[in-house]
């Protein structure tokens, strides 16, 4: 028998991605790991977008809770209302390294931020 893994879906099928806050290169890694896990990468946030990558650091949770409060970016707080699931940047490369979708409440700093 041939394993089940080789016939499993791409991780983000069906997920569309934007960003915000990421440096150009960041964003250019962002853009090839989400296509290499199956989704689609836009610069524009959208009634479609299923997840937003921001950029945080251990400890940063509270500053993201802070913005959000005080109106923060634009493009946060309008996913934050459309119920757009917000994850750290670092949830793909989790993708990538355990070849499937993990948790966002697995890893403290990488959790939704609903």
């Amino acid at each position: 028998l041939l394993p089940a893994e080789d016939y499993a879906a791409p991780q983000l099928l069906g997920a569309r991605v934007c960003a915000t806050g990421l440096s150009i290169s960041l964003r250019a890694r962002a853009a090839a790991d989400v296509a290499t896990l199956g989704g689609v990468f836009d610069d524009v946030l959208s009634k479609r977008t299923t997840h937003l990558l921001v950029q945080l650091r251990k400890g940063d949770q509270a500053a993201v809770e802070a913005l959000l409060g005080s109106g923060g970016p634009s493009k946060l707080l309008w996913a934050r209302r459309a119920g757009v699931r917000v994850l750290d940047v670092g949830w793909l490369a989790e993708c990538l390294a355990q070849c499937h979708t993990p948790s966002a409440a697995a890893v403290s700093y990488h959790r939704h931020l609903r």
